[in-house]
């Protein structure tokens, strides 16, 4: 979790900038970095909830609290974001609009000097070719943007934030969206949007004498990746990986190699089991609930039982280990409710004894009908693919004990179900992978 480093990092380099080299300024550094570990701490386990990276919103807030409370300290006071020199010196040999951009680039690392931006551009197009034309097109739109809301160009390209700019596209067009038409569109719309925000923090910070930093830049990406998980954005970058030309060409492969982007989980249980329901089944499985899968085990013969089948103990899959399909932490997890007698159900609690598993990449899992008092997790663990989580029962609206398994849109239980694959199985000595399994009809039910 590189954002606990990199947040307090940027929170001394800011100070660092602005201030005395001194005692009392390697002082305050210390302090607002351990501020800034706690703030950074906080925000991640609210926005873990939701899967939302906090990107750089911690340095944000915590420098703005620093500076505002050292106006009261001027004698450490060294300089300002506002009180940037005239181009003079670059002035007659690289235009304006050049020297303004690598001097924006320049300002991400706290050097807002034109050599400083060359150098780290030609990092950014050596790392990535994506990621150097959306610094270039995010900037330039901006500014144009900016242009045409203040009637002053040359105002536009002098403006000192306009390093958020490059930030937001570069967020929203090749890191945590799929490199792509659509991205970079919405990239721009982002854009947009953070030149008013640009504009309007810069108004109210200006009176305290404090600099915008990256604050549009963390309101803009946030927000919009918010909504994107709510919408269930299907070109959002889950796997993101050392370039947005990887992650691009890893969503290709993913989508030709498994011909679709849906969901993929691994089996619930180990073993020789049988399909009692698929997706859109005859009995349960129907409506906003109809991409699950029922799971028994049966003999030869095709029962699920042993002896008359009178008794939980006669079915092969009663108490059977049910292993997590995911990867992810446990958001939900009940095991008070009884195993219904052979014969009854319980119509109130439909679910029974169930457990709902979040990953990070947003996915919901639920297993529901499990053994009462099985459960091996509790709420808030984090379990691993293929490790023991329950047994399975006969608990909520179960005819007999099996392994029920849905995928659904939000941790809520009852919630609408989403189509998914199983990573791998065999059937009749064949593997299978990512497909879903049929049920046979030879079996009696």
């Amino acid at each position: 979790m590189e954002f606990y480093i990199y947040n307090p990092l940027l929170v001394g380099m800011s100070i660092g900038f602005l201030f005395k080299l001194s005692l009392v300024t390697v002082f305050l550094i210390a302090v607002a970095s351990v501020l800034t570990f706690l703030v950074t701490i906080v925000l991640h386990t609210l926005f873990s909830t939701y899967l939302i990276p906090i990107l750089s919103l911690p340095f944000a807030i915590v420098s703005s609290i620093v500076y505002l409370a050292l106006l009261n300290y001027s004698n450490l006071f060294l300089e300002t974001l506002y009180n940037h020199p005239e181009l003079l010196s670059v002035y007659f040999y690289i235009p304006v609009w050049i020297d303004s951009f690598f001097k924006s680039i320049g300002t991400i690392l706290f050097l807002p000097n034109f050599w400083v931006g060359v150098l780290f551009f030609v990092f950014i197009l050596f790392h990535s070719r994506i990621m150097a034309i959306l610094a270039v097109a995010g900037y330039y739109f901006g500014v144009y943007i900016h242009s045409l809301l203040s009637g002053s160009f040359i105002a536009s390209l002098l403006n000192p934030y306009g390093f958020n700019y490059v930030l937001v596209a570069i967020a929203l067009g090749s890191i945590f969206l799929v490199p792509g038409i659509r991205s970079y569109l919405m990239a721009m719309l982002g854009v947009g949007i953070s030149v008013l925000l640009v504009d309007s923090t810069a108004i109210f910070w200006t009176l305290y004498k404090i600099p915008v930093f990256t604050l549009p830049f963390n309101f803009t990406v946030i927000s919009f990746l918010f909504v994107l998980r709510l919408v269930k954005y299907k070109e959002f970058a889950y796997i993101i990986k050392r370039t947005p030309e990887n992650s691009l060409s890893y969503y290709l492969m993913s989508l030709f190699r498994f011909r679709s982007n849906e969901v993929s989980i691994f089996l619930p249980f180990s073993g020789t089991w049988s399909v009692y329901q698929a997706f859109d089944d005859i009995w349960t499985h129907q409506g906003r609930w109809r991409y699950a899968y029922d799971f028994v085990i049966r003999d030869d013969e095709g029962k699920s039982y042993k002896n008359s089948g009178n008794y939980l103990e006669d079915y092969y899959a009663f108490k059977k280990p049910v292993l997590s399909p995911v990867s992810g932490y446990v958001v939900e997890a009940v095991s008070y409710h009884k195993d219904n007698p052979i014969g009854e159900v319980d119509n109130i609690n439909n679910w029974g004894n169930y457990i709902i598993l979040s990953t990070s990449n947003g996915v919901y899992v639920e297993i529901s009908h499990l053994a009462q008092n099985s459960l091996r997790i509790k709420k808030g663990d984090f379990v691993e693919a293929g490790q023991i989580i329950a047994l399975c029962g006969n608990s909520g609206y179960s005819p007999e004990p099996h392994i029920h398994i849905q995928v659904q849109e939000s941790s809520y239980l009852g919630s609408k179900t989403v189509p998914f694959n199983f990573v791998a199985y065999s059937k009749n000595d064949r593997l299978f992978f990512y497909e879903r399994p049929k049920k046979m009809k030879k079996y009696p039910v």
